[in-house]
């Protein structure tokens, strides 16, 4: 039988070690599911800022920047007020031309994965 658990600062490093024996990097865990005493997984609800981004194949680098200075200034704000972790992740393409230049501006690569939407 799996529990949830609400995850505390004290837990950060336990979750990291499990997650990272499967090959995996959870970000900023709320919860985690434990199995007969062992973690076997962790969830980020709402932990983070998420954005969601299309720039057009017609901006210059000047003008992504703009738009980069813009979205770090929302997000700043937002976790400003609401006293989420300072950290946000930015969802783009696998075609986008920002790819290659993401790393050069502070972001992190977060390895190969997708994403999923589902309305409720």
């Amino acid at each position: 039988m799996i529990v949830f658990h609400r995850a505390k600062p004290e837990d950060t490093e336990r979750i990291r070690l499990a997650a990272h024996r499967e090959g995996a990097s959870p970000v900023v865990s709320t919860h985690y599911i434990d199995k007969d005493g062992e973690i076997v997984g962790a969830l980020s609800i709402g932990a983070i800022t998420q954005v969601f981004a299309w720039i057009g194949h017609g901006l210059k680098v000047r003008e992504s920047l703009q738009i980069q200075a813009f979205i770090e200034g929302t997000v700043a704000k937002r976790i400003q007020e609401t006293g989420m972790p300072p950290v946000y992740s930015v969802l783009v393409d696998k075609p986008s031309r920002l790819i290659k230049l993401m790393p050069k501006v502070g972001y992190v690569p977060f390895g190969d994965v997708s994403l999923f939407i589902k309305p409720l």
